[in-house]
Formats: C-alpha cells, structure tokens, sequence
C-alpha cells in the first residue's frame, strides 16, 4: 500500500498577516510520520510532503495525491484548520478510492466534524500503539472496529473504539526515519555555519492544567520522558544528517527540573556543533535562575517563554498557568536579563481577550517589551473538551472553534487588542534596530521574520482581498464570516478549477 503522509499547502493563510504566524518563527519537521513509518508492516511505502515550506508547483502537487492508497494527516491547529479541509475535499476529488486517516489535537477534539469532512478514520490517541494494526486492517480490508484508540463511521452512525494505552516509557517509541525528511527546506538561521534545524523530543506531555491547552487533555494529564542515552543517540542522528539547530518540540520542556538540568549536561556535549532552542514556561526560569546560563553553555540560542500575561491574578483566574512561584514585572525583567547575557534570543507569547480580563489587566506592548526581545500576543482560544471552557461557555456566547482566524472575535465583544499589539512589535524600528546589532541569531531572526511578513503581505489575489473586506463587515457574526468561508472555499466548484490550475507564486 502507498501511503503519503500530508502537511497540506496554505490554501487559506489569511491577509494580510497570516494568523498561525508562530509556525515561520520555530520552522523544523514534525516528527509523528517519520516516527510512524518504523512501525509500517512489510511492503508498505510512505512518502512525506510538507506543503507548508516545500515550495512544489500544483501541478506537481497534484500528481501527489493521485499516487497514494492512503493519506495520513496530522490535524494540531484551528489556524489550519480550513486548508486542511480544502486539501482533503480536493484528494476526494481527484483520488476518490484513497482512504484519509487523521490524528493531532484538533482531529480529536473535533473528530465528528472531521469525519463529517470526508476523513475515513481518526486515530484518537497516541499513534504507537495503534497505527500498525489500523494499518493491517486497511490494507487487509478488515473492521476499525478491531482496533483499539479510532473514531469512525459505520452505516451512518458514529463509532469509537476503547482508548489505546499509551506507552509507558518514550523509549518505547521507534527512532523518526530521518530517511523521510526533506531537512533543505528547513535552513539554520540562528547560527553561523550553515546547515538545517532538525527536531527532538525529549518529553511528551504536560503536568500543567492551563485552562486553555489542549494538551492536558490529549495526553490525559501526564508527562513522559526518554532516556538521556536515547536523546544523545538522536542528536547524534540528526549531526549527521547535516544538522545544526535542532528545535525541541515538548510542550513541557522545563517542567521537571531535575531532569532538565541533565539533559542540558547532556546538550553540552554538542555545543560546539549544534545550537538549540525550545518552548519554556517562565515560572521555570523564575524557579531556577541558573537554569538560564546552564542552558547558555549548552547552545541553546532561542526560547519561546509562555508568560501569557504579567498579572499574576490573570494567570490564575482566567488563564489557569499555576506558578510555581509568585510573577511579578520585575522578576520577569531580571529573568529576560539572564538570558541576554547568555545571547538568548527571547520570544514572548502572550494571550489576550479572555471576557474575564478588564481594562488594567491586558496586556501592554510597552510591559511586554520590557521582558523579551519579540512579544507576540494571541487571542484566548477556548475550545471544546479543555479544562476550562464548559464554565466559560456557561457566561458568554463563544464562536465555533473548529477554525480561526485572527479576524474573527471569538466572544461578542469585538476585541483588536491583538492586532493593535502586533502592530506595535512590527513598527517598533528601536525593538528592530536592537535586534539586528545585537548578535548573529538575533539579527537573523529578525531579518527572517520580515523577509516572511512582508512575503505573505505581498503574495495578493483578489479572493484574499474578498475575505478581508468579508472581515471587516459589522453586520456579520463571527460564525456567519467562518460560514462563508467555508462556503467559497469548499461548496464552490469555481473554487476548486481555480485552485487546480494554479501556479505555486500566484497563490502560496
């Protein structure tokens, strides 16, 4: 059986900033197929495409999606929620026998609604344990139904098995195929030298119960870790393959400190050939400030610190981020202090638009400036099944979450607090100017981000400016302007001849 692992093209990235924006700053591969082709039974093949950086013209796109037997996609975000469904109503289409698995945070938070889409089967929980079998029976004709952790349909009803266990060790999961990996497509920036940024997992999981994550609730509250021995063998790997910046990709990286501090020892080993960085939570550089320069000695160049607010009451009431230790402004300022002796690059996400956070307790640019290098503000995303929407829902009427874009308000209070504060980062020449003479990473992550915003800015149809100006309009909810959407993008045949005879520049 031909398998094609699939991140599809941006079909709909939104104009004129694109909303999942955070997706260019931490650019490296996804690691679930290369990790899930090791568990192919014999004679299978699997080939991987990221439409999201591989600038492939359509037509070669789409000689794709005729070739395989089954297409398999890993469904993380609402941002791309739209393009997703536009790709699989197109391999519908022109390859109506494949057969489309799904998996990833959103595909099981809204696996009715992805069935109801055109995918076959969805994989509810953690790939290792389940994808072997549910490729057996595809490819043997057999039942879903025999295999554990899968949501299907079966004569019109909705269908879903028993859980599957989870792993109990990460060492447990196969080594990714790096076989799989176009690493071209993902050039180093943060060091000199040259190379690609390449991925690792260290940890799987979260402790933390954040009311708006929806990691907690996908891996079920828990937190797991590999061996230091196994993430050496993987670094190692990935040194070869011409690697120079490895992304990690925990959601919890930081959490368990003990552990962090050895495996930083562990990265030491490679400083001289790699650099690093990763997601942190600020509490952890607050709870060990010689975590910070531990992690400078080790090459870590870029973290992207999760302070979404610098109120401590917010972050307990209305996000649900319980501190390990009291946050205040100043501590944070000492914090970003730490990290720019050790040639840190910081990158600052911060949420707003929660109905709960007043006047005085939403974020300012001018405090978030203070601790990071690039603030970057996001709206409150509270979706179905996550720790804390079923009380919001009860107080305030909420959007449907199955997609967003950054236009769209998601509680009836029109709120242009983020496009207000991330306006404010891309004017800001002083913040520019100290990045760009700043050092080697800093400069480059700040010419890299601009030569991207200013790439999509430009890449201009009149169906971007159609959406837009639909954005705009007052008469309009929310759910109405997302209807719409949907509407023109996958109810329009037009649409569909439109976007078959694209070139990749007119449209990407």
């Amino acid at each position: 059986m031909k398998i094609l692992a699939l991140n599809p093209k941006d079909f709909y990235a939104g104009w004129p900033v694109q909303s999942d924006f955070g997706r260019e700053l931490y650019r490296c591969p996804a690691l679930t197929f290369p990790v899930l082709k090791r568990l192919l039974p014999a004679g299978h093949e699997m080939r991987l495409f990221d439409g999201f950086f591989e600038p492939q013209p359509m037509r070669h796109y789409l000689e794709l999606i005729r070739w395989p037997d089954l297409v398999a996609v890993n469904i993380a975000s609402a941002y791309g929620a739209l393009s997703y469904a536009i790709a699989i109503k197109q391999i519908k289409r022109l390859n109506p026998q494949a057969r489309i698995i799904a998996g990833g945070h959103h595909a099981y938070l809204f696996r009715k609604r992805w069935l109801e889409l055109g995918v076959d089967v969805i994989a509810t929980g953690e790939g290792e344990t389940m994808f072997h079998s549910l490729i057996e029976q595809i490819s043997g004709g057999g039942h879903f139904d025999q295999v554990p952790g899968v949501a299907f349909k079966s004569g019109g009803q909705y269908v879903e098995t028993a859980p599957a266990p989870q792993i109990e060790s990460l060492d447990e999961s196969p080594e990714p195929d790096l076989d799989l990996i176009n690493f071209s497509i993902y050039p180093n920036y943060l060091s000199p030298g040259g190379g690609w940024v390449g991925s690792l997992e260290s940890s799987r999981g979260c402790i933390f119960k954040c009311k708006f994550c929806t990691t907690p609730v996908y891996w079920r509250g828990t937190q797991r870790y590999k061996s230091f021995g196994r993430v050496a063998k993987e670094i190692e790997a990935l040194l070869g393959r011409g690697v120079r910046q490895i992304n990690i990709l925990d959601d919890g990286f930081g959490n368990d400190l003990d552990y962090t501090r050895e495996l930083l020892k562990v990265f030491a080993r490679y400083r001289d050939r790699m650099t690093w960085g990763s997601f942190i939570r600020a509490d952890s550089a607050l709870k060990d400030p010689g975590l910070i320069e531990q992690a400078g000695q080790s090459g870590m160049r870029m973290a992207i610190v999760g302070f979404e607010s610098v109120d401590e009451e917010v972050l307990k009431e209305c996000i649900g981020k319980g501190m390990r230790v009291p946050l205040n402004l100043r501590e944070l300022q000492e914090v970003y202090h730490g990290f720019q002796k050790q040639k840190i690059l910081v990158i600052g996400t911060f949420i707003s638009g929660h109905p709960g956070m007043g006047p005085t307790s939403r974020a300012s640019y001018l405090e978030a400036r203070k601790v990071c290098d690039d603030p970057r503000l996001a709206d409150y995303m509270p979706f179905p099944g996550t720790l804390g929407y079923d009380k919001l829902a009860e107080q305030f009427p909420i959007k449907d979450m199955f997609f967003h874009d950054v236009k769209l308000p998601i509680f009836p209070e029109r709120s242009v607090e983020a496009f207000r504060f991330n306006l404010l980062n891309i004017l800001d020449l002083p913040r520019s100017l100290r990045l760009l003479f700043r050092g080697y990473n800093y400069r480059w992550y700040l010419l890299n981000s601009h030569r991207y915003l200013w790439k999509k800015m430009l890449r201009l149809n009149r169906r971007k400016l159609r959406d837009y100006f639909m954005m705009r309009r007052n008469d309009l909810s929310s759910d109405q302007k997302q209807g719409l959407l949907f509407k023109w993008y996958l109810d329009d045949p037009n649409y569909q001849q439109w976007l078959d005879a694209q070139d990749e520049r007119v449209w990407f």
